[in-house]
């Protein structure tokens, strides 16, 4: 039998209303049992688990509250928190980082960080057009270039200091001296932003 919200009623009687109420004792601790511990577990009150439903919309939030709710984001549902006030919405569960070669993570304060790697071909002292793995939607704040020697070679030092330039949200250039633009340049990236 469902929960019954009107039992007892202002006319009830005890003795022909104490199934209805036993009834409604079992569905309210079927229900606070769901994800949560059972009671006179000596962990009661606390979650066991938190199962969020899929959401078609970001959820609306009014002054001095958050949301944490999960939603599709085209590939699968991912976890999102929108600040007070109908706020910024950050999805803060997409990641590729199984993925040594390059990727991005979107950390829980919106911050992303964007690795991969790169080179500057034999006798060139540019690179443009390095694509980030996730573009970013609203700031770089640093990319970082650490280079390699990919064949062992042992090159000079010279040939391998690059630096970003022309840095977008979506790619960024490196060079190296002129001058020194014997081999290939191999080097990884890690960019932070937002």
């Amino acid at each position: 039998m469902a929960y019954q919200g009107n039992k007892p009623g202002a006319n009830d009687r005890i003795s022909t209303s104490q199934s209805d109420i036993q009834n409604n004792f079992t569905e309210i601790q079927t229900v606070l049992t769901v994800n949560h511990v059972d009671f006179a577990d000596p962990n009661e009150g606390k979650h066991t688990h938190v199962s969020l439903p899929e959401q078609a919309a970001d959820k609306v939030t009014a002054a001095s509250e958050m949301a944490l709710y999960t939603k599709d984001s085209g590939t699968a549902p991912n976890l999102y928190l929108r600040q007070e006030s109908n706020g910024t919405v950050f999805n803060i569960t997409p990641s590729n980082a199984g993925h040594a070669a390059s990727g991005y993570e979107t950390l829980p304060s919106g911050l992303k960080m964007c690795w991969g790697t790169s080179t500057i071909a034999s006798g060139s002292s540019t690179r443009t057009g390095i694509a980030f793995a996730s573009a970013f939607s609203t700031a770089v704040y640093s990319v970082q270039l650490c280079c390699y020697d990919a064949h062992g070679a042992g090159s000079n030092a010279q040939d391998f200091v690059v630096n970003p330039y022309s840095v977008a949200l979506a790619s960024f250039a490196a060079k190296r001296n002129s001058g020194y633009t014997g081999p290939v340049a191999y080097f990884y990236y890690l960019a932070i932003g937002v």
